[in-house]
């Protein structure tokens, strides 16, 4: 595929921003890409075993909120951004310092988005009971994957336009603006939402840890007993 059609903001703003090589760039996405899918997985952990579902996803939305601001002073700040390379070939690297503050910003980002979604679409139904329950529950997922669905659009189109076209430290601001308004709206109606404790049980991938601990430190030195009905009770 032709990599100019297939550019993501992540890619096309270290390319422009950092300067890094096409190979780099690929890399430094698909990484961050992983890394996102595999904070739901925490996320539910930390909700089902110690914080509870408001909390987590409280907690993920501040980790957001702090990570859009790194990214968007990376983006603004004479001294974390590199100048453009316009039409000379030989461009600035960027140092140390530039490229800590950006990664740790967007892998903050991953980890605090990806953190909340899964315990975000968990959190609704917990919200409705009464008459029509299941009617109401599965109106929730509809409008919640539809908005889902409208955002990632416009973040694909329209915001991807206004960072390339107007200013990549606009655009990341904006998205800054909107996790804050989330976590303002999400902290200021606390007393509406019914809040459950963590799971008695904890998480279910405790238990799969511990099966995974003990067939690796026990089980893999046993030997197998020469008749295989004495397996059964192995």
């Amino acid at each position: 595929m032709d990599a100019d059609h297939e550019k993501t903001p992540l890619l096309v703003g270290d390319e422009d921003v950092l300067h890094g090589d096409t190979a780099s760039n690929v890399a430094t996405v698909s990484s961050w890409v992983g890394t996102t899918y595999l904070m739901p997985i925490l996320g539910a952990a930390v909700a089902d075993s110690c914080w509870g579902k408001y909390t987590t996803v409280l907690a993920g939305l501040s980790i957001a909120l702090v990570s859009m601001a790194m990214i968007t002073a990376s983006a603004t700040l004479p001294s974390l951004r590199l100048p453009p390379c316009g039409q000379s070939a030989d461009c600035v690297p960027a140092t140390l310092s530039q490229e800590l503050v950006f990664f740790t910003g967007i892998y903050l980002c991953a980890l605090g988005i990806g953190g909340a979604k899964a315990v975000l679409i968990a959190f609704g139904p917990e919200q409705l009971d009464g008459g029509g329950e299941n009617e109401r529950k599965a109106s929730y997922f509809i409008w919640y994957y539809a908005v889902a669905n409208v955002g990632m659009l416009t973040a694909g189109t329209l915001l991807v336009w206004v960072e390339d076209k107007v200013s990549w430290g606009f655009g990341y601001g904006l998205c800054a603006s909107f996790v804050a308004v989330a976590v303002a709206v999400f902290t200021a109606t606390a007393p509406m939402y019914r809040t459950l404790p963590p799971a008695p049980a904890g998480s279910p991938l405790k238990g799969v840890l511990q099966v995974l601990v003990v067939a690796f430190s026990h089980k893999a030195k046993l030997t197998l007993p020469d008749d295989p009905t004495e397996a059964l009770f192995f």
